[in-house]
Order: C-alpha cells, then structure tokens, then sequence
C-alpha cells in the first residue's frame, strides 16, 4: 500500500497535496463569494500562488501537486472555463469581428517576437524557443 501511495504522490506527501487542494477551494469560494469573474480560476489561482509565493509549509512541504497530475487536470480545467460560455457569448460573437481580425494579426507578431527575443537574450535553441513563444505555451515548454 505504502508503495502504491507513493507512486500516486510523486515525492508530494499526502497532507501536502490535501492542503494545497484545500487552499484551492477555499480560494474558489471566496472568488465566488466576491462575484470575480471565472471564479473557480482565479480564486484558486491567487490563493495558491499566495501561499507558494510566501513558502507555506504543512509538515515541512512546500504545498504542492505531483507534477504528473498535471497533464490529468489540464482537461478538466478547460472544460470548467469552456462551460462559461454561453449561447448569448456566442451570438454577441458576430459583433466582435474587429478584435477578432486583430487578434489575427496580433497573436502571429506576438509569436514571432517572442521567438526572437527567447533566442536572442534568452539563447534557447529553435525548436524550445518556438514552443515557448506560442502564447501560453512557456509552461507547456
């Protein structure tokens, strides 16, 4: 048992993870609370990145989540977010064809830039310096 649990948590004790969960929820219930927008998002977000930017520890951890739960979780966050929109998001669509144009021109410049400065100052080879500059995709890379 104690082998299994051990694979299950990745070098994260039990109470850890617990905690950082907990920490989570609370977060998303206090966003909800204060009618934030995506609350369950963000609440959590700040609540955890609050605590891990001032070191809290519970039974000498760091709180935190074994890496690989991460990629199990990836999809059960988008489809929180995606659930927010709505047909009535969807219908107001059509009249955001200005933004949308600029986000065709914005998003390839702002990849090309990045790409340039991630090898120029940051000497990263092409292909982690391509990854990286897709927007969201530094954590990805």
């Amino acid at each position: 048992m104690h082998a299994r649990l051990t694979r299950i948590f990745a070098g994260s004790p039990p109470l850890t993870v617990a905690v950082t969960f907990g920490l989570g929820a609370a977060g998303g219930a206090a966003a909800l609370a204060l009618r934030m927008p995506v609350p369950m998002l963000l609440g959590p977000l700040l609540v955890v990145a609050f605590a891990s930017a001032f070191r809290l520890r519970v039974a000498g951890a760091i709180i935190t989540v074994p890496q690989r739960w991460r990629f199990a979780l990836i999809p059960v966050i988008g489809v929180a977010i995606g659930s927010g929109v709505t047909a009535q998001a969807l219908s107001e669509a059509r009249h955001w064809w200005v933004t949308l144009l600029g986000l065709v021109v914005f998003i390839p410049a702002t990849h090309a830039l990045a790409y340039m400065i991630y090898r120029r100052f940051g000497g990263l080879d092409k292909p982690t310096a391509y990854h990286a500059a897709i927007p969201g995709g530094l954590i990805e890379s």
